[in-house]
C-alpha cells in the first residue's frame, strides 16, 4: 500500500523557509533540497513555487487561499502554545489564537514564512503531562479543500490508498500507514471556515505530497489509476542517478503529487 511520505511546500526563498521550519519545529537546518524529519511522523521539504508549478505543468500564479493546512497534532495544550510562540518569534503569524473547543480540544492557526496555514491542535484542553521540548507530534497531516470529498476518497481509493473516519460529504481521511503523513479531505468553504480565513482564491496551491510506491509495478499501477480515475500525469516516470524513479500527477482538485519508488 503507499503511504504519503512528504510534504513538499512552496517558497520564494529556500534557504529562509528551511531554517525557518528547522527552528519551529525542532529539527536540524537541512542543506539545500533536503526534507526535515518530522519526528518520525513524514518529512517537510521546501522547493520554489516555480519549480512545483511546473511539474503540474501549470502557472505559478497563486492568489488567496491556497485551498490547504498543514495540521500538527501534539500531545499537549502547552505545546500548542509553545509552537506558536516559535512561529511568530521566527517571522510567521497567528492567524486565529489558540483556544478550547466546544467538543473539546484546543488548537491554533498560524501562517508561516512561506504563506502556508498551518493547524497546531492538541486532543486535550490541559496538560496531563510534561510539555516536550521540542514538541514532538503525535500525528502530521495534509488538509485539502475539495469540490466533493465523497468524491475525493473514491478516487484515492482507488489509486491504493486506505482510508477510514469518513464522515460522508464532509470529510475523509486518507493514508494510515504508521510513520506517514495522513490526508484530510475537506470542503474547501468548510476548511476556510474552520482556518479563520475566506475561501476564495484561485490559482496554483505551491503544495506538493510525495507518494511512496513500494516497487515500479505499483507506480505504474497508481500511474494508470490516476489516468482511469479523473487525475492528470503531468511527468512521466523517469530514474535520477540515485536510482529514485518518479513521475508527478494532479488529483481531480488539481493538487500536485509526486510518486516515487527505489
Amino acid at each position: 500500500m503507499p503511504s504519503i511520505a512528504r510534504i513538499t511546500l512552496g517558497t520564494p526563498e529556500l534557504d529562509v523557509a528551511g531554517a525557518f521550519y528547522a527552528r519551529v519545529l525542532g529539527a536540524p537546518v537541512p542543506t539545500e533540497g533536503a526534507a526535515i524529519d518530522l519526528h518520525g511522523r513524514g518529512e517537510l521539504a521546501s522547493a520554489t513555487v516555480v519549480d512545483l508549478a511546473e511539474r503540474a505543468d501549470t502557472p505559478p500564479e497563486i492568489s488567496g487561499f491556497r485551498g490547504f493546512a498543514i495540521s500538527y497534532l501534539v500531545a499537549e495544550p502547552g505545546e500548542v502554545d509553545a509552537l506558536v510562540a516559535r512561529t511568530v518569534a521566527e517571522g510567521g503569524e497567528e492567524m486565529k489564537p489558540a483556544r478550547q473547543g466546544f467538543f473539546g480540544g484546543y488548537a491554533a492557526v498560524v501562517r508561516t514564512v512561506d504563506g502556508s496555514l498551518w493547524k497546531i491542535a492538541s486532543e486535550r484542553k490541559k496538560d496531563w503531562g510534561k510539555v516536550g521540548e521540542p514538541p514532538v507530534p503525535i500525528e502530521v497531516g495534509a488538509l485539502l479543500g475539495v469540490a466533493s470529498p465523497k468524491a475525493s476518497k473514491a478516487f484515492f481509493t482507488a489509486l491504493g490508498l486506505a482510508t477510514d473516519r469518513g464522515r460522508g460529504s464532509r470529510h475523509a481521511d486518507v493514508g494510515t500507514t504508521p510513520g506517514a503523513v495522513r490526508l484530510g479531505l475537506l470542503p474547501r468553504e468548510g476548511l476556510a471556515k474552520d482556518l479563520g480565513n475566506e475561501p476564495w482564491g484561485s490559482g496554483f496551491a505551491a503544495l506538493e505530497l510525495t507518494l511512496a510506491a513500494a516497487s515500479l509495478e505499483e507506480l505504474d499501477a497508481i500511474l494508470t489509476g490516476v489516468r482511469e480515475h479523473g487525475g492528470r500525469v503531468t511527468a512521466a516516470p523517469s530514474t535520477a542517478h540515485d536510482g529514485t524513479t518518479a513521475a508527478h500527477f494532479t488529483d481531480p482538485d488539481g493538487y500536485l503529487w509526486k510518486i516515487e519508488t527505489r
